[in-house]
């Protein structure tokens, strides 16, 4: 298993592993199980979820002998994903309603015509509601 080649995307304690097949699939678990056995850390089975592709959706996946959970979506870093790769309209649908919370909240802390300055709204603009209605966009 130590020679075991993995596609993934890390970062921090967030693992996403990329697989052509559900076997090439229970391959990468059984080989990131043996991996944390051997360092002395235990992935959480709880916390794993699994996209099948389309027609292959009641296919069984295990880490540690436990069942992961199935699901149509899944959010990694922020960015949507379904079973065709990343959901830009679920992302996009996102990303609006969490920057018109934004919004609304300058509006209360006087972002508004007569309110603070136009530049400081401007600078708020800029540095909250853009990067929210830009995130995972750009990939």
């Amino acid at each position: 298993m130590e020679d075991t080649k993995i596609s993934c995307c890390l970062y921090a304690d967030d693992v996403c592993l990329i697989c052509r097949s559900p076997e090439e699939l229970q391959r990468a678990l059984d080989a990131c199980a043996s991996f944390s056995q051997n360092r002395h850390f235990r992935w959480k089975p709880a916390k794993s979820k699994v996209i099948a592709p389309k027609g292959q959706e009641h296919t069984t996946f295990q880490l540690y002998g436990q069942d992961l959970e199935n699901v149509d979506t899944f959010t990694y870093l922020g960015i949507k994903f379904d079973t065709n790769g990343i959901n830009i309209e679920a992302q996009l649908n996102h990303n609006i309603n969490k920057a018109i919370l934004t919004a609304n909240t300058l509006r209360s802390l006087g972002c508004f015509p007569g309110g603070i300055s136009p530049f400081l709204t401007a600078t708020l603009y800029k540095t909250t509601i853009r990067p929210q209605m830009e995130y995972g966009l750009t990939i």
